[in-house]
C-alpha cells in the first residue's frame, strides 16, 4: 500500500519494480494486467470516489500502465 505521505510518482514506481521483480523470481506467475492495474489503484489510498475519478478518466480501462499514467496524472488528489 501507499505509504503516508508517500509522493504518487514513488509509489507507482515501487510497484512497477514490484511487478517486474516478480516476473523475474517466476516467469510463469502472470497475473493479468487488469488485476495489477486494479490492485495499483486500490492501494493508492485514495478514497472511493478518487479512485472513480481515476476509472472515469481512464475510460475503465484497468490495465495496469494505464492506471499508473492516470495516478501520475491526477496526483494532486492525493
Amino acid at each position: 500500500a501507499r505509504q503516508h505521505n508517500e509522493p504518487m510518482v514513488s509509489y507507482v514506481s515501487r510497484r512497477r519494480r514490484w511487478c517486474r521483480l516478480l516476473q523475474n523470481v517466476d516467469s510463469s506467475t502472470k497475473l493479468p494486467e487488469s488485476i495489477l492495474g486494479d490492485l495499483l489503484r486500490e492501494a493508492s489510498g485514495l478514497t472511493s470516489d478518487q479512485q472513480l475519478m481515476v476509472l472515469t478518466s481512464t475510460q475503465n480501462l484497468r490495465e495496469f500502465d494505464v492506471v499508473a499514467a492516470a495516478l501520475l496524472e491526477q496526483r494532486h488528489l492525493a
